[in-house]
């Protein structure tokens, strides 16, 4: 092997740069990567990506599969919408069919007192489902299941006893007699006034009885949710739609996730090469490190290019704060569960990330993982100049 004329190289008499130099130059070039990264895929990518023909028929598709599936969903009064059109929680529904109950259960039992009562009059805003029931579940499984032809198995009518005793089980607060005569739900006395004395007289003695009522009707509807969401034909087709169309979606995004991070990284790292001779990233520009190689040349493009895959791979990890930034936490969630999984990715490039720094420590010439695979050293320009100057 023809030996290296060392004499003749303007680093033949070099000092390597300190390591924290190094390390501000790496933490330099990841913000640098970060923002451009940010922009790029924010700014320019997914701007163009979703302004695409396919991906705006896609995204609209979406909007409407949704609302039909919600449709159906309301039909069934499993869920229930405010009169701001807002969705209420589980808990809110729960406590308006325990005031339904209440309602009806006062009218009967004490005509004049639920009249004479302003407080009883904020139960007047809680409006009745149909005709034929005032409790979501009781339509349910008794008027909408029984109904709807989208349902596999055969559909009996459960009628109100069996449905409070097996399905419900509170036949203890019920007056299941009046109920049989009315068709409607109705508590008993006891729990008339019990529910009474904790809802307009603030009575935390009763908080149990109704806590115990709650969860009941909380269980069973749980219970019709799944019902619902794994025997409605109609329910599982929107599903399986919108998931087939929204996981297309998705990859779509992460492809101009990558495709903009590829072009980050060669911005970074692959850019500074052509354009500031023996400076291999804006980092190192900004803080006057020029690479060699260990033959003290110049860098040739074979070590540019294993240095830029491996930069690739150290930073992965900024995929998941560009997802973060731009989505939040559900995107964080909704990303990872896709076809690139990113806390794989992030777990991945933060333990070559500590690698690089073990590398750093034990190698003689304290150079970093993409670096160090390359053969490359980063030698500070200011000592260069102070040599040349003496």
């Amino acid at each position: 092997m023809n030996e290296v004329n060392r004499s003749i190289s303007p680093f033949a008499k070099y000092k390597k740069a300190s390591w924290n130099k190094r390390l501000y130059s790496v933490l330099l070039d990841f913000l640098i990567l970060l923002v451009l990264n940010l922009f790029i895929f924010v700014g320019i990518a997914k701007l163009i990506g979703d302004n695409l023909p396919s991906v705006k028929d896609k995204l609209n598709t979406l909007d409407e599969i949704n609302i039909k599936a919600n449709e159906e969903t309301i039909r069934s009064h499993l869920i229930e919408y405010d009169t701001n059109n807002n969705q209420l929680e589980t808990k809110e529904i729960i406590d308006n069919i325990i005031k339904r109950a209440l309602k009806s259960s006062l009218i009967y039992y004490n005509i004049e007192t639920y009249n004479s009562y302003d407080d009883y009059k904020s139960l007047d805003t809680i409006e009745y489902l149909s005709d034929s029931s005032n409790d979501n579940l009781y339509y349910y499984y008794n008027i909408y299941r029984f109904n709807n032809e989208n349902y596999n198995n055969s559909n009996e009518f459960i009628g109100f006893k069996k449905y409070y005793v097996d399905i419900l089980k509170v036949k203890d607060y019920f007056n299941l007699e009046l109920i049989n005569d009315n068709k409607e739900s109705y508590f008993n006395l006891d729990i008339t006034n019990a529910l009474s004395s904790y809802y307009f007289d603030n009575d935390e003695y009763y908080l149990e009885t109704y806590e115990n009522i709650h969860n009941l009707y909380l269980s069973s509807y749980n219970d019709a949710i799944l019902d619902y969401q794994n025997n409605n034909n109609l329910y599982i087709s929107y599903v399986n739609s919108f998931n087939d169309l929204y996981n297309s979606y998705i990859n779509s995004i992460l492809i101009e996730l990558f495709i903009s991070y590829f072009i980050s990284i060669s911005l970074t790292y692959f850019l500074p090469y052509f354009i500031f001779k023996n400076y291999l990233s804006f980092g190192d520009k900004i803080l006057k490190l020029p690479s060699i190689n260990f033959y003290l040349e110049s860098p040739k493009i074979s070590s540019v290019l294993l240095k830029n895959l491996l930069e690739l791979l150290l930073n992965l990890f900024i995929l998941v704060i560009i997802v973060f930034l731009s989505f939040g936490n559900l995107g964080l969630i909704t990303y990872n569960l896709s076809i690139f999984n990113l806390l794989s990715l992030a777990i991945f490039s933060l333990c070559l990330m500590i690698c690089s720094l073990i590398i750093s420590f034990i190698n003689k010439n304290k150079c970093f993982l993409s670096d160090y695979a390359a053969r490359l050293i980063k030698v500070d320009e200011k000592e260069l100049i102070k040599e040349d100057e003496d």
